[in-house]
């Protein structure tokens, strides 16, 4: 499975467009390198997100067949670490912030 539709599927990001632009700004790692949204996703793999308020790793267990609800996505990547980092308190701003230029 391409590396943003599973971002997406297990609700890391709310849609594959943000998740590939996440890809495209160097915010996204699979493997410790920087990732590219149509790269495949593994059982096993490493991947890193780096959002604005929270840095986020994680190791991908199973790839998920379709559409995983909140209760369910455990079962499809275990957190090995979080930080968190200065919060943007507005979903705007974050959207805002994903658009920008800042990271070309």
């Amino acid at each position: 499975m391409r590396l943003d539709l599973y971002l997406k599927k297990v609700l890391i990001f709310k849609s594959r467009s943000q998740a590939h632009e996440a890809c495209k700004k160097g915010l996204v790692t699979l493997n410790n390198a920087r990732a590219k949204g149509s790269m495949i996703v593994h059982p096993g793999d490493i991947i890193t997100v780096d959002f604005p308020g929270m840095f986020m790793k994680f190791e991908v267990l199973e790839i998920p067949k379709g559409n995983v609800s909140r209760k369910d996505r455990d079962k499809y990547y275990r957190v090995l670490e979080t930080r968190k980092k200065e919060i943007i308190k507005e979903r705007s701003q974050f959207m805002e912030w994903l658009m920008s230029d800042e990271f070309e």
